[in-house]
């Protein structure tokens, strides 16, 4: 395609890239049920990164720049609590739950002894550990 070998490499890791279904578009990193929203086009985003960018701008994919209806993605959140009702937040995550429920259920939590010889419990950020204990 082109004539520098490099800049056909460079295409080849983008187009590898786009097609990682695993990983936020924005962002590039783990996508969860509990996180991730998925839009018409089946381009996948994390739910905190894609609202930030659809407050700015008009709701169109920030890949493909296909339009969408934002209202059309919203679900209730089907937690049942311990008092037997239903949460009922609005939610945009794939799962169905709110960020508070999903993160219960789903997210992966830190893998950090702590100095007491317990695990961190705190869910994970990036490399296997939480805000607190990535740095």
């Amino acid at each position: 395609m082109f004539k520098n070998t490099y800049f056909n490499d460079l295409l080849a890791e983008i187009q590898k890239e786009s097609k990682n279904e695993d990983k936020c578009l924005i962002s590039r990193l783990d996508l969860y049920a509990y996180n991730s929203i998925t839009l018409p086009c089946n381009h996948s985003y994390r739910v905190d990164y894609f609202s930030k960018i659809i407050r700015k701008h008009s709701p169109k994919c920030p890949y493909c720049s296909i339009s969408f209806t934002p209202v059309l993605l919203q679900k209730n959140c089907n937690y049942l609590t311990k008092k037997n009702t239903v949460c009922g937040k609005t939610t945009y995550c794939n799962s169905g739950l709110c960020k508070v429920h999903g993160s219960i259920m789903f997210a992966p939590k830190c893998t950090h002894v702590l100095k007491n010889g317990k695990i961190c419990t705190k869910i994970q950020f990036e490399n296997e550990k939480c805000k607190t204990h990535c740095i």
